[in-house]
């Protein structure tokens, strides 16, 4: 597989020009994209896997940020970004998704599939609601690439096929935290100018979390029929 080339640009932050590092995505101009997998949970139909897109439905690259610094600073100007879990390109066809701030999401041009959409609060709610409240997160779960938690066993059933992975999440400073522990799904419900809603599913509990974060983190998409 080829990876569009690195550039390297000038980012300003705290006052101080920055070399960073940063990959555009390649637009792809090939035959149209398949109809994804999806699975029916409810009422409510989820695409099967997270995203791992480099480009807006438009076409339109989005920028891909390896540098700590040049991440903050596009989380602060509401510059849409993705990266790959501590950067590691061989994690994308292997494990297929990618990490995205809230400007990727909440992007005009659209990052879902045509037909499909960002989940909000309310569709997370109704989907916990469904599944069962102390026991979504473990139906969520993936059954395998989890690891061994301190009360048992992290994998979950994943008897309605969402397949969720521990794909970790990155800060808003650039830093990677809890891959293969943690996977992190950004939700569109807005909290205050800097926050939203995300939903977490942890490797040692059975439950579905809500929490409000900074919107300039890097997080997993799955998206929801619209």
């Amino acid at each position: 597989m080829r990876f569009p080339p690195m550039l390297l640009c000038a980012v300003a932050a705290g006052g101080r020009a920055l070399a960073a590092a940063i990959t555009l995505g390649a637009p792809s101009h090939a035959a149209p994209a398949p109809t994804p997998a999806t699975v029916t949970i409810g009422e409510q139909v989820w695409l099967a896997r997270n995203l791992a897109v480099t480009t807006f439905r438009n076409g339109d690259p989005i920028v891909r940020i390896t540098d700590a610094a040049a991440w903050a600073a596009a989380g602060r100007s509401g510059k849409p970004a993705q990266s790959a879990y501590l950067n590691e390109e061989a994690r994308i066809p292997r494990d297929g998704f990618l990490l995205y701030n809230h400007a990727a999401i909440n992007d005009p041009r659209g990052l879902c599939p045509q037909g499909f959409r960002i989940p909000t609060d309310a569709d997370w709610t109704a989907l916990e609601r469904f599944l069962g409240a102390d026991r979504a997160a473990f139906r969520l779960k993936s059954a395998r690439g989890w690891p061994m938690a301190e009360n048992g066993p992290g994998s979950g059933s994943d008897d309605v096929g969402f397949g969720g992975l521990p794909a970790g999440f990155r800060t808003q400073r650039g830093e990677f935290f809890l891959g293969g522990r943690v996977a992190y799904f950004w939700s569109l419900t807005e909290r205050s100018a800097t926050t939203t809603t995300a939903h977490m599913l942890f490797d040692y509990d059975a439950k579905l979390f809500r929490i409000e974060y900074d919107k300039a983190m890097g997080m997993s998409v799955r998206c929801i029929k619209a």
